[in-house]
Formats: C-alpha cells, sequence, structure tokens
C-alpha cells in the first residue's frame, strides 16, 4: 500500500492520512500498524495517533497504560500527550493513545487544539496516521477526516455489505478520500491488501 501511495501523483503536501472504515470489525488497526511499519522501514518519520476515542485499541498491543493521551491532551488535562515509542517487527515508530475516555468525543475531536495538534505534529513526521471509529453511525471519523490531507477507507470483503461501504463512500465524499483498502479476500488469500483508486 506504501509503496502504491508513493508511485501515485499524491502531492507531496500529504503529511495526515485518517483510517476509517464503514463498520467495526474491518481491520482498520491492524493495517495502520502495518502501513506505519513499511513508513518506518523506508526510513520516514512516522507518527501514530490512536482517536478512536470510544474504542480504542491500538495501545493493547504494545501493553501500554492509555494514559496522558490524546483525550486527556484535547480536554485540558495535559498539555502535551505522551508520545510513546515502541518496538514492531525491527522498527521503532511513535504512538500517542487515545487517554482517558471522554463524555463528548466529538467535541474534542471538532476542537482548533486537535487541528493545531496535527500541524504541530506534521513539521517533525513524514507522515501522521490517524486511527478513527466507523463511519457510519458516528461523526468522529468525519472531524478527524475533515482534519487530515487525506482518508483510506477500509473495507472487509465478506464481512462489509454493499450498502454500508456505500453510505460510507456518500459520507466522505466531500473529502479528499485517496482509495479504499479491501482485505480478508477469501479468493485471492496469497495477496497483500490492495488500494484502490477512486473515480475522478
Amino acid at each position: 500500500i506504501y509503496e502504491n501511495i508513493q508511485l501515485s501523483n499524491i502531492p507531496l503536501s500529504l503529511k495526515s492520512l485518517a483510517i476509517t472504515s464503514a463498520i467495526a470489525g474491518e481491520g482498520r488497526s491492524t493495517f495502520i500498524l502495518g502501513l506505519a511499519l513499511s513508513v518506518a522501514r523506508h526510513r520516514q518519520r512516522v507518527l501514530v495517533i490512536d482517536a478512536d476515542l470510544r474504542c480504542p485499541s491500538l495501545h493493547k498491543p504494545f501493553n501500554l497504560t492509555n494514559q496522558s493521551g490524546l483525550a486527556d491532551c484535547l480536554s485540558g488535562e495535559i498539555e502535551h500527550p505522551t508520545i510513546e515509542q515502541v518496538s514492531f517487527l525491527g522498527e521503532t515508530i511513535n504512538l500517542i493513545s487515545s487517554g482517558s475516555k471522554p463524555q463528548d468525543p466529538v467535541k474534542l475531536l471538532s476542537s482548533s487544539k486537535f487541528q493545531n495538534l496535527i500541524d504541530q505534529y506534521k513539521q517533525n513526521y513524514d507522515l501522521i496516521l490517524v486511527d478513527t471509529p466507523p463511519a457510519i453511525g458516528m461523526v468522529d471519523a468525519i472531524r478527524v477526516a475533515s482534519i487530515c490531507d487525506s482518508t483510506v477507507l477500509m473495507m472487509r470483503l465478506d464481512k462489509v455489505k454493499a450498502s454500508e461501504l456505500i453510505e460510507a463512500e456518500a459520507l466522505l465524499s466531500k473529502l479528499n478520500v485517496l482509495g479504499i483498502v479491501a482485505n480478508d479476500s477469501k479468493q485471492y488469500e496469497t495477496q497483500s491488501p490492495f488500494l484502490l483508486p477512486q473515480p475522478a
């Protein structure tokens, strides 16, 4: 996927990428860590942010406490979220966990403080990958996607319905969607996930 991104005609100004899906359980968090690993292997500085403030998961593979994270910063509890350096298959990536579960995630993700945080990290990293909740049923993903330079939509074949994928695409239609990553194909089990370009 990262090779495809580099070989495409995507502007060099792409510094932040939101990763979302139509529904839960489509492999979003697994994909974002794999993409971060690929970026790190290209000797690029990568930061992963868990902006799924409702059901966070990125701290779990690394046994992090999920304290002093994104939500704690956006709510004003701390000035800056803790940036964890985690080892992942021989590479080191930087990770900001979601932090304490807030009462109003949408309010925090809609704040100018979140925008300023992303803009600040763009100066220090080659690529920022932001994990979001599913797009259907919540506006969190739309808020995050509107702040990031572009968005990738995950879909798990044989799980998401066509109607759900169409609904998610419609919700994101006014934003800069880079493409769709399909995984868990039963027909092409030996192939890696692939990036489908959006029609012009």
